[in-house]
């Protein structure tokens, strides 16, 4: 490092303290509890409180995905038992179409051979 840079931030340095030194005792207050000064905030309470609103409101989001996921569970349960029921009425109404085609050709067979 050049001695010419080395000096200017120095001098910076020096500028700065008093503005260094507040903010170095207002966050020793804050982290210590002291009276009248609070921390300060750029990114802090107002952004823990947003975080903690966002999180919050995952937790609905989350909480209300899972109750339409209970109740669609429900709804595939109901919609298979009635599609078993309508299964089983179909395989019946085969059987008597054929049980009836079956006796059409019967009675076919027996009408022409009389």
């Amino acid at each position: 490092m050049p001695a010419g840079s080395a000096a200017v931030a120095g001098l910076e340095l020096i500028r700065l303290a008093p503005r260094l030194i507040e903010e170095g005792l207002r966050i020793y207050d804050a982290v210590r509890g002291g009276p009248g000064s609070r921390a300060p905030d750029p990114a802090g309470a107002g952004a823990v409180r947003d975080l903690h609103s966002e999180v919050s409101g995952l937790q609905e989001r989350l909480e209300a995905l899972e109750s339409r996921e209970e109740s669609q569970a429900r709804l595939i349960a109901e919609m298979t038992r009635y599609q078993g029921a309508l299964l089983r009425w179909l395989l019946w109404l085969a059987l008597a179409a054929g049980a009836a085609g079956a006796l059409a050709l019967a009675a076919l067979i027996v009408a022409v051979l009389r």
